[in-house]
């Protein structure tokens, strides 16, 4: 796993030293609005210790990065890919006071095109409950489609570039970056 940079923040692979910042995203209520319940702090440390776990399997079947800002001195989020054959499922968490700046609209296309570069990935979803119109937007702006959802849950899908998208000039876009 890489560390990811973009020019407003760097996504570091999940670490042991991250169990703190873990266990306060999964907890706050805020954040958890939309996801679920939140999380008792032994419930937390439980799935932080199963998050690490899963981070060493070899082939992956989930993979977490810390939102930081550049420096790495402040870790303000968490996002994550559940991988299912080709595809993953994209999902992400900011602490309350970094959401809104487009931070996550970020986090999301640097993550996409790691995933679709490095990764080999076909596809890309993420899903979320209707009420949720910050990740509806997040979703639509990072260039996902609307896909068949349960009733009460909105679903995206997003493809891998083509490898000739550039057309005829040989060139690969990126739509991405």
């Amino acid at each position: 796993m890489n560390l990811l940079v973009t020019s407003r923040l760097q996504l570091r692979p999940l670490a042991g030293e991250d169990g703190d910042s873990y266990v306060a995203l999964y907890g706050n209520v805020t954040v958890m609005r939309h996801v679920r319940p939140p999380l008792a702090e032994p419930e937390a440390r439980r799935s932080f210790s199963e998050a690490l776990r899963q981070q060493r399997e070899v082939p992956p079947r989930r993979r977490w990065w810390t939102l930081q800002t550049p420096d790495g001195t402040e870790t303000f989020g968490l996002a994550g890919l559940a991988y299912a054959g080709v595809g993953a499922e994209l999902g992400i968490l900011l602490r309350p006071a970094w959401q809104g700046r487009g931070l996550a609209s970020e986090a999301v296309r640097a993550l996409c095109a790691y995933a679709f570069r490095e990764q080999a990935l076909s596809s890309i979803s993420a899903r979320h409950g209707l009420d949720n119109r910050a990740a509806h937007r997040l979703f639509a702006h990072a260039g996902f489609e609307p896909a068949a959802a349960p009733p009460g849950e909105r679903h995206w899908a997003l493809a891998a570039p083509s490898p000739i998208a550039g057309g005829c000039s040989g060139g690969a876009a990126n739509p991405l970056t």
